[in-house]
């Protein structure tokens, strides 16, 4: 047992006792180490969720090499596709066509393409790290093919 003084009247009260004997204000506890290391623990494995984007068996830090591919008979094609910030985006361009971006586990991974001619066939990859992903194709003309997915999981 020690004597500590109390924080609201100044008197000395035992760190055994609940309150202040003269005054009824509470004394504070203590905090052992053990609680300091377990409230510690707790504390970093909130902050490694919240920062790690709130998923738990995947790592959202891992990034992968998307490369995405068009080719076919057709010669002109309309692209929707998403880009590396994670937005939508469009172009015409000549076929065959191929853009390759960054993007982590968990990003949502999008292609389409539209032959641009009256005849032929139009088909569209999704690589991850070199290896195909995904895949679609279309024959005839102004025909669309898409591909998407959620990357590497």
């Amino acid at each position: 047992m020690a004597l500590m003084k109390c924080k609201e009247c100044g008197n000395d009260v035992s760190n055994t006792a609940a309150s202040c004997p003269k005054c009824g204000a509470k004394v504070p506890k203590k905090t052992g180490i053990g609680t300091l290391v377990v409230a510690g623990l707790i504390g970093w494995a909130v902050f490694s969720f919240i920062s790690s984007g709130g998923s738990i068996g995947t790592s959202s830090s891992s990034t992968h090499s998307i490369t995405y591919h068009v080719d076919g008979s057709t010669s002109k094609a309309s692209l929707t596709y998403q880009n590396a910030q994670g937005g939508s985006q469009q172009e015409d361009a000549s076929v065959p066509w191929r853009k390759t971006i960054s993007a982590k586990s968990g990003d949502f991974l999008y292609i389409s393409a539209q032959n641009k001619e009256s005849y032929g066939d139009i088909r569209v990859r999704i690589l991850v790290d070199g290896k195909e992903f995904r895949n679609s194709e279309a024959s005839g003309g102004f025909t669309i093919a898409s591909a998407n997915g959620s990357c590497c999981q």
